[in-house]
């Protein structure tokens, strides 16, 4: 089963970062959908804190490490560094990370289950 780094590996550092942006997207929209599960009662208070603590936790962190990591490198490719980057830096970083979070490109190819 092919994990997410592997998944990555081959990829531009654009479509890797793009990538990462919508694994992250689409964990926070599963996150979403067991949070409404939960106030629905169509699971339990258990079943909320297990998959919080053993499923969304350690891949929204895994995946919020690896696109962090990715989102230097691409600040230091659009502004030459990635540290201390101005409020105007920041926010087209923000409006990138954006775009490529709504992107569909790679929806086939995440699976959230093997992160």
């Amino acid at each position: 089963m092919p994990t997410l780094e592997n998944n990555i590996k081959d990829l531009s550092a654009d479509d890797k970062y793009e990538f990462l942006c919508r694994t992250e997207e689409l964990l926070r929209l599963d996150h979403n959908k067991k949070g409404a599960d939960y106030r629905a009662e169509k699971i339990t208070q258990a079943e909320w804190r297990d998959f919080l603590k053993n499923d969304f936790e350690p891949k929204s962190r895994k995946v919020g490490h690896l696109r962090a990591v990715e989102q230097e490198k691409k600040a230091v490719v659009l502004f030459g560094k990635a540290g201390n980057l101005s409020d105007e830096q920041q926010k087209e970083l923000g409006e990138l990370k954006t775009q490529k979070k709504l992107s569909a490109r790679f929806d086939s190819q995440i699976n959230l289950s093997t992160i």
